[in-house]
């Protein structure tokens, strides 16, 4: 089943992306499971879990990309508000409490808020990390993590990042289910613990390639125009 964990929408603020214009890319590109992440809040979430009985054959998982003192954290499940700029230890606390699982975005990315360039993995009890994430425009970030997987039991995840509709699903995670369960996609009855149970368990498998340079670019200079008519 191919999963996107890491997708933001217009409520995160740095992403355009309607909800609804998710949920139709996300189908066209064949996606099973997606989840929105966005930047400090779940409204997003909320809303494309509402609007999931409109849509067949995808299941939405709750999320949120929570900002710590140290860096960024997924909080995969989790359908509660976690406040912002606790420490990563806190935080991660607090995701389990809500029954989620804390995944690192980016995880070697320090321009990007990337946590394991800050903090060692073996002091937090994570759940997985990001092995294979669609914006990295160097692969220095993505090469590391797998680095760290071929010495540790941690789950290794594939997500777009996505910021706009066109990169949804470039990179993805393949979550590996019992074939033996009784599962109907079509009537969206995948429940989303046998998903995180599998993640915990690291039957996943990042795959996909990284968004084109030239989109993020494009992408990255409308954000400056936007901003710049928005002053004036």
């Amino acid at each position: 089943m191919k999963f996107d964990p890491h997708i933001h929408s217009l409520y995160s603020g740095d992403s355009n992306s309607s909800i609804e214009g998710i949920l139709k890319t996300s189908m066209e590109k064949k996606m099973d499971i997606i989840a929105i992440s966005d930047h400090d809040t779940i409204k997003g979430s909320k809303k494309a879990i509402e609007l999931s009985k409109e849509y067949k054959n995808i299941v939405i998982i709750p999320s949120i990309e929570i900002t710590t003192t140290k860096g960024h954290i997924l909080g995969l499940g989790v359908e509660e508000l976690i406040e912002k700029n606790l420490s990563p230890e806190e935080t991660i606390e607090k995701i389990h409490e809500l029954n989620g699982l804390a995944i690192i975005p980016h995880p070697y990315t320090f321009y990007r808020h990337g946590l394991l360039t800050k903090v060692n993995y073996k002091d937090l009890k994570i759940d997985g990390l990001e092995t294979k994430n669609g914006r990295y425009i160097l692969g220095y970030g993505n090469h590391k993590a797998n680095k760290l997987l071929k010495t540790s039991k941690i789950a290794g995840l594939g997500a777009s990042d996505s910021h706009f509709l066109e990169s949804i699903g470039d990179c993805y995670s393949e979550i590996l289910i019992n074939k033996d369960n009784d599962y109907d996609l079509e009537n969206d009855n995948i429940i989303k613990e046998e998903i995180l149970s599998a993640i915990k368990k690291n039957k996943v498998l990042a795959k996909g390639k990284g968004t084109s340079n030239m989109l993020i670019f494009k992408e990255f200079v409308n954000k400056k125009i936007k901003r710049k008519y928005k002053r004036n």
